[in-house]
């Protein structure tokens, strides 16, 4: 419960920042969680080192997140809000079926089984009591991640302009803040805490979808 806790928070907080800022639910946000994991796949299945494929994983999603928000939500801001709604739809869905369309000219199966990643797998034993490693590294990188971007939010100016837009964003705009520059850093923060969720729901769950992203981000919003 703690471990899939955390990754929900992960989730829900990715959620909540673009939500304060510009109002906006964010369903296409799941599937970002769900390119996370294919980029991890398709790494691991190339036979790229644990390290690299994060990286990659990590900087192919906060690309994804960022061309989200510059193409797809910035045109429409201002906009009313079912106008935004469904954008976050059709973004879903042009993600889970271009994943789909990917996997099928790669001739991969649907669903795709997750390959073994060594360091999470096995278990810790406590007596007559085992837990998987996954699960504690779940709990453990989430509350580190928290911290830290609590840390982020509350010590910095970058973090204090985040705040300052969602409190009042076109009085954050009069008073210099460049809105922009904040909006983009919150997708990308938001996309980065969906890729170390998407990779550790990937090694829970031991395989993938294109649609496994809305489920868990839909919880996770609740």
């Amino acid at each position: 419960a703690l471990s899939i806790g955390s990754l929900y928070a992960l989730m829900a907080v990715g959620l909540a920042m673009v939500f304060g800022i510009l109002r906006l639910i964010n369903f296409a946000h799941g599937d970002l969680i769900m390119v996370a994991a294919y980029l991890a796949a398709f790494a691991l299945l190339a036979k790229l080192p644990l390290g690299l494929t994060i990286v990659l994983m990590l900087g192919g999603t906060v690309l994804v997140g960022l061309l989200m928000e510059r193409v797809a939500y910035r045109p429409i801001r201002g906009a009313p809000d079912v106008a935004a709604l469904l954008t976050s739809f059709a973004v879903g869905q042009i993600l889970q079926n271009g994943t789909l369309l990917v996997t099928r000219f790669l001739q991969m199966p649907s669903p795709l089984a997750f390959p073994k990643v060594d360091v999470l797998s096995g278990v810790f034993a406590f007596g007559s009591i085992t837990i998987p490693r996954v699960n504690v590294v779940s709990l453990l990188l989430g509350i580190i991640l928290l911290v830290l971007l609590s840390l982020f939010v509350t010590r910095t100016n970058l973090g204090l302009s985040m705040r300052a837009a969602a409190e009042d964003l076109p009085a954050a705009q009069l008073m210099g803040i460049d809105i922009n520059r904040v909006i983009a850093t919150a997708f990308a923060i938001g996309s980065g805490l969906a890729a170390v969720a998407g990779l550790l729901f990937a090694v829970q769950a031991g395989q993938l979808t294109p649609y496994m992203g809305f489920t868990p981000v839909l919880k996770a919003f609740i």
